[in-house]
């Protein structure tokens, strides 16, 4: 079998303005603890921080409230508003806790309304997912082709 990173590649691509971050997947313990947290309705969302900080390969202190190392230092130096820099969060938090589908779908539709992400959120947008109609592609149809007579040429005199 071919190794899977020939045709899999696990990290969320965000462009900002012509620049590309990059969120590195997490590993498997990271990856089930950011599940656990976005599936639990006893989840804290005040702690999602945390979660937040750690995708984004940087450190969040409670008690000064900031966040530095990793891609938040990236963005920051680029000049990147707060609320985008919190949206690439919210948005890897919506990627990596419950799917990458749910993550297009933060990423595109959320900015500006950024709150942790809660369990009614996943089920509201599953629930509007699984009953949206299918679409299907438009056929196109092509004019039917004209109907013509051929006359034979006369070859002899």
């Amino acid at each position: 079998m071919r190794d899977l990173r020939e045709f899999h590649d696990p990290n969320l691509y965000l462009p900002i303005d012509g620049t590309v971050y990059t969120v590195k997947s997490p590993n498997a313990e990271l990856g089930l603890e950011i599940r656990r947290f976005t599936a639990d309705p006893e989840s804290d969302p005040a702690e999602e921080i945390y979660f937040v900080a750690k995708l984004l390969g940087a450190e969040y202190d409670k008690d000064t409230d900031s966040m530095s190392g990793g891609l938040w230092d990236e963005m920051v130096a680029n000049g990147v508003p707060y609320e985008e820099c919190m949206h690439v969060g919210n948005t890897a938090m919506a990627h990596y806790g419950v799917s990458p589908e749910f993550g297009e779908m933060w990423w595109e539709t959320r900015l500006g309304k950024e709150r942790p992400i809660q369990p009614e959120d996943i089920v509201a947008w599953a629930r509007r997912a699984w009953e949206k109609p299918v679409e299907k592609e438009p056929v196109e149809k092509k004019p039917a082709a004209k109907k013509t007579t051929r006359s034979r040429k006369k070859t002899t005199s």
